[in-house]
């Protein structure tokens, strides 16, 4: 599948062919239906000051509509064939905060196209 990749500091991306993502138990797997560019998107593409710090490479997108079309063991509350969205920001599951229920003050969160592969590919995890 195509993805649109941050390979290197510095202005610009790379379209790169990258394997299917793997599902694995903690993970669903998306189809993407629609995404969309974020300012962020922007802003690592031009590599504006204060993106240091992005892992690379990278494939970029946090924005996106699409349908599960596989769920991991672990996973509870949605189904493949569902229709879904994702908040830019997850909870990491693991610290303090999200083990008592608080992942809106998880300190560890995960970002989409920033912390972990993103939706700008054909699927994405």
């Amino acid at each position: 599948m195509k993805a649109i990749v941050k390979t290197k500091p510095g202005p610009g991306i790379e379209i790169q062919d990258v394997p299917k993502p793997a599902c694995g138990e903690n993970d669903i797997l998306v189809k993407i239906l629609a995404g969309s560019l974020c300012g962020s998107d922007v802003h690592i593409y031009e590599w504006t000051a204060g993106y240091e710090w992005l892992p690379m490479p990278i494939i970029n997108g946090h924005e996106f509509a699409g349908e599960v079309v596989e769920v991991g063991e672990n996973v509870t509350g949605v189904s493949v064939g569902e229709r879904i969205t994702a908040m830019p920001r997850m909870p990491c599951g693991e610290c303090t905060a999200c083990r008592i229920g608080r992942g809106d003050a998880c300190k560890n969160q995960i970002a989409l196209g920033m912390r972990k592969n993103g939706a700008l590919r054909s699927t994405c995890c």
